[in-house]
């Protein structure tokens, strides 16, 4: 069931009937014209928030802003003049806010909708298919409907004795198949930049695409993947957002995914719904410190939250079965 499909949309007509708003769990995230034929069928105008700069087509219906335009003051009034009646917020992340913590920093978000009568409309992938409070903290409902199928994930893992071991791993499993498509998955931007001089002293072509990098090399990189000019592609979960379009015949994670529900956003990347996951103590140590940064950032002195996130990290170690 896609998110155009007449039982969603019927769900979306109820909901905008009430005036209230919904919540619609993918299994794949929503490209521009999926988001279009979406919003044709709401009842007012649509605006998209997007976590990304680049502008997408608009349609008469349909338009477009970086979610960060949102805290600016004018930004309501904007949505005034612009006679917005509907926010989608194609997000991946807003399934599980614990696990991505920062996202909470969008609470003015939910003041923007408490002040409103703008009604929201959130996509996001969850393998679990619920939503959970974080996702109703933005919502004035606690509806939500699924369009698409679960998805049926395959993990495996090698701990490797040390960081040195894991690239010798990951980089072999590049090389061995040179015309297959991999894309191997980072905890961090500063990894991947790193791997991908490994692979260039080795002669081996990749390209990088991150939140660190220029955005028109991003896009080049993205392209020269997708055209088959270069089949190897190092990336983080910036990448996620983008699996309805770019997906790999061979997945890795050189590393550790925060949880399971990380790691099965990353499979929607997979065209097997497999993936190899390499990593060594130090990427337990990483994905802790990870947890605490994330909870410095935002302000929170809560223990709750970082065992749970230690918590979350041991039942992927479990789910593993290296």
């Amino acid at each position: 069931m896609e998110l155009t499909h007449p039982d969603v949309i019927a769900f979306i007509k109820a909901c905008s009937a009430e005036g209230s708003d919904s919540f619609i769990i993918t299994n794949k995230m929503p490209g521009p014209d999926d988001v279009r034929r979406f919003a044709s069928f709401l009842d007012g105008r649509t605006l998209v928030l997007t976590g990304r700069r680049t502008p997408e087509r608009t349609c008469e219906n349909v338009i477009y802003a970086d979610v960060g335009e949102a805290a600016d003051e004018a930004f309501a009034e904007r949505l005034k003049k612009d006679r917005v009646t509907e926010i989608l917020l194609p997000f991946y992340e807003c399934a599980d806010v614990l696990e991505y913590g920062y996202r909470t920093s969008y609470s003015f978000l939910g003041d923007l909708r408490a002040s409103s009568d703008l009604r929201f409309h959130i996509t996001g992938v969850s393998p679990n298919e619920t939503a959970d409070d974080g996702v109703y903290s933005l919502l004035g409902s606690k509806k939500f409907i699924v369009a698409g199928q679960k998805i049926e994930s395959v993990f495996t893992g090698v701990k490797a004795s040390d960081d040195e071991e894991k690239c010798g791993i990951v980089l072999s499993q590049c090389v061995k198949s040179p015309f297959m498509k991999t894309i191997v998955l980072f905890s961090t931007r500063r990894q991947a930049d790193e791997f991908s001089l490994k692979l260039y002293k080795r002669g081996v072509k990749c390209a990088v695409a991150h939140g660190g990098t220029a955005k028109e090399q991003a896009k080049l990189s993205l392209e020269s993947f997708l055209s088959g000019e270069t089949s190897i592609l190092l990336s983080t979960k910036y990448l996620i957002p983008s699996c309805g379009v770019i997906k790999a015949d061979r997945l890795i994670y050189c590393g550790l995914p925060y949880g399971v529900s990380h790691a099965k956003r990353c499979i929607c990347l997979s065209k097997s719904g497999r993936m190899d996951v390499v990593f060594c103590e130090d990427d337990i140590a990483l994905a802790q410190s990870l947890t605490a940064s994330y909870a410095e950032a935002l302000g929170i002195d809560d223990p709750g939250f970082t065992e749970k996130r230690k918590s979350m990290l041991d039942e992927f170690l479990n789910a593993l079965q290296y």
